[in-house]
């Protein structure tokens, strides 16, 4: 069972977790930010010794997190991916078909340079940003006029 420390904000119920994540009571919705999947793939092309177990650690505390709180909808804010598709694709795709019904969209972030068409294929909404109330969801800071 996973700790975490419950916030209530706007009257909504904010489950913040250590895994970098946030459970949104109300929604039903898993929030993460900064995943950067295909890490591992990419340094190691570059020369960089990085164990290629990393790559499954990451997609195995996602499923941990989704078996245990049962989340609708998963919102990644931005920066799913690392860089661009790599072998860590592949992995990424089986693991999404395990979890085909739950609703995923990602918010664009820096790093997600893989093309729109690659996550829609898999059934992820891509948006630059979502408004869902009370909350804007978004991977950058905003300025100070928005």
């Amino acid at each position: 069972m996973t700790c975490g420390v419950e916030f209530f904000f706007k009257n909504q119920t904010l489950l913040l977790l250590p895994q970098k994540a946030i459970l949104w009571k109300e929604q039903k919705t898993l929030i993460l930010a900064d995943v950067h999947l295909g890490k591992t793939a990419h340094f190691r092309k570059a020369g960089i010794a990085i164990p290629p177990q990393l790559a499954a650690k990451d997609l195995e505390v996602l499923s941990d997190l989704i078996d245990e709180h049962q989340p609708e909808t998963l919102i990644f804010l931005g920066d799913l991916f690392h860089s661009d598709k790599n072998s860590d694709w592949h992995e990424f795709a089986l693991w999404r078909k395990k979890y085909a019904k739950r609703s995923m969209i990602l918010i664009k972030g820096n790093h997600d340079i893989i093309q729109e068409e690659n996550f829609l294929n898999l059934d992820i909404a891509v948006e630059e940003e979502m408004l869902i109330e009370p909350f804007r969801l978004v991977h950058h800071p905003l300025k100070s006029e928005e």
